[in-house]
């Protein structure tokens, strides 16, 4: 998925951390979002660690400087990064400037990243979190990114239902967009049965990696999602 890559203009969570950091935040190769990099929508979510989410296999919790093996893991798989605008990570210090620079989020203001770790085995697999954020309009995205062993299991979907659950819970967001890669079908069907509805396809929108990309901007809102639920 594609939040936007903060360091690279602020482009999405698979894309949405700074490019200086090249870290891996946005499924396997779901959508564009990098890390986020979202200012926070009140001056009560300012300078508080992300709240641990949980559901049936998953622990969401806030990054740790322990995470390093982990992260560098998934990071450094190219299929990852394929629809992202970060490049995969190639040394353990790209890694390590992406932890500093999520685990920073709170001191900044900013809204949260999340480690998406399995609870069966411990293990991070993957990050997800809030990109771009809009206080005015209570709207923000959302993106995430998931180690490629873990795709096609419900993972990120599962992960995705909790952070929504808390986007329109305690945050008290009106509307949370996300961006995909027209060509990341997976992440696609993900952000769909999360409720998400398509909105429009932004045609040669960014330059990214060697070509201009088309990208698939797809939403829901909070009336839509309490419905569902």
């Amino acid at each position: 998925m594609i939040a936007v890559d903060a360091a690279r203009a602020r482009l999405g969570y698979a894309a949405a951390m700074p490019a200086s950091t090249k870290g891996a935040t946005t499924e396997g190769a779901s959508t564009m979002h990098g890390s986020t990099h979202a200012s926070a929508p009140s001056s009560g979510t300012r300078n508080a660690p992300p709240p641990v989410l949980e559901t049936a296999r998953l622990v969401l919790r806030p990054f740790r400087a322990s995470d390093l093996e982990d992260v560098f893991r998934y990071a450094t798989d190219p299929e990852v990064s394929r629809f992202v605008l970060w490049d995969r990570h190639e040394t353990r210090d790209d890694s390590q400037r992406f932890l500093e620079w999520v685990i920073g989020q709170p001191a900044r203001g900013e809204l949260p990243s999340w480690a998406v770790v399995q609870r069966s085995t411990g293990r991070l697999v993957g990050s997800i979190g809030y990109g771009a954020s809009e206080p005015a309009h209570a709207r923000a995205e959302v993106g995430y990114v998931l180690a490629r062993d873990c795709w096609g299991r419900g993972v990120m979907s599962e992960a995705l239902a909790a952070v929504l659950g808390h986007a329109f819970g305690p945050l008290h967001l009106h509307k949370v967009v996300a961006h995909c890669h027209v060509q990341n079908a997976a992440s696609r069907r993900v952000l769909e049965k999360a409720g998400m509805r398509h909105e429009g396809r932004l045609y040669e929108q960014l330059f990214v990696k060697g070509g201009y990309w088309d990208i698939d901007v797809l939403g829901i809102v909070d009336r839509e999602w309490n419905a569902a639920r």
